[in-house]
C-alpha cells in the first residue's frame, strides 16, 4: 500500500495547537509501529522534515 496523505499537507493545525515541535518525534515512531505489525514501512518526505507532504509506503508481510 502506498499513500500520499493530503490531510498531512500542512503543519498549520499543529502550529495552532502549539505542538509543532513534537511532530518529528511522532514521525519517528512510524517505523517501529510498522515493525510491530509485520509491515515494512518507508517514506521519502515528511512535513516535519521540510517536505511538501508525507508520503508513506506500507507493505504488510504475510505470516505463513
Amino acid at each position: 500500500m502506498y499513500g500520499d496523505f493530503p490531510h498531512l499537507r500542512s503543519l498549520l493545525p499543529y502550529d495552532k495547537a502549539r505542538i509543532k515541535e513534537y511532530i518529528p518525534a511522532m514521525c519517528s515512531l512510524d517505523y517501529d509501529m510498522a515493525a510491530l505489525n509485520n509491515t515494512e514501512f518507508s517514506r521519502e518526505f515528511t512535513l516535519a522534515g521540510g517536505g511538501k507532504y508525507c508520503d508513506c509506503h506500507y507493505n504488510h508481510i504475510a505470516i505463513n
